[in-house]
């Protein structure tokens, strides 16, 4: 078996992707549809609860910065905290079987690129029909093993938000300094721990595409 070095894998890659620049068209159209989804879903809630201060902003944009101005926008938000949480969680898993559709048809685009030579945008709907939902399942379960990196800093968010109330009524930088001090160095160190543990389990586990 041959050995191939990286400058000759990188070039041989750089020239099956220029015959076939179509392989970028499904990311490009993921990413549109995903934000579009994710408009359409959130802006009829944001409107609905914020409309108020929408009007307020265009005629007096100097009184979004009055601590009482954000502190009913802060209410606004923890009265409808699950209308928020839901909202986000729609757009997530909408979002994210968008992306596994585009993404799946884009790796079956390239594996056609290399072993074919060719390959266009019929292979992407092909292979997206029928990998979406495999690779969708995968990316929820790496997402998952991630995700419990993130018990690392939960404390010191519930306890920043917490203090939430406090920092909106401050009024110097050096106030709000005071009350985040002593959250800082456990949140610095809770993300340094949440890396050590996401960077093995994103190497244990490997990319989604894995289980195509």
């Amino acid at each position: 078996m041959s050995i191939v070095n990286f400058g000759e894998l990188l070039g041989g890659g750089f020239n099956t992707w220029k015959k076939n620049m179509v392989i970028c068209v499904p990311f490009i159209l993921g990413a549109i549809i995903s934000i579009a989804v994710a408009i359409c879903i959130l802006l009829p809630v944001m409107f609905s609860l914020f409309i108020p201060f929408i009007e307020q902003a265009i005629t007096n944009p100097a009184s979004m910065s009055s601590p009482e101005t954000m502190s009913q926008i802060f209410k606004i938000i923890s009265e409808n905290l699950i209308l928020f949480i839901g909202s986000f969680i729609i757009i997530i898993i909408a979002g994210g079987l968008i992306m596994s559709f585009f993404t799946a048809g884009a790796i079956g685009m390239a594996k056609e690129a290399v072993l074919t030579g060719r390959t266009n945008l019929s292979h992407m709907t092909s292979y997206g029909k029928k990998k979406f939902l495999s690779y969708f399942c995968a990316t929820i379960l790496v997402g998952l093993i991630i995700s419990v990196g993130f018990l690392f800093i939960l404390p010191v968010l519930i306890d920043l938000s917490a203090n939430m109330e406090s920092l909106v009524s401050t009024s110097t930088p050096q106030e709000v300094i005071d009350i985040m001090a002593p959250s800082m160095g456990s949140l610095i160190l809770g993300g340094f721990l949440m890396f050590i543990y996401i960077i093995p389990m994103c190497k244990v586990k490997g990319h989604p595409q894995h289980y195509l």
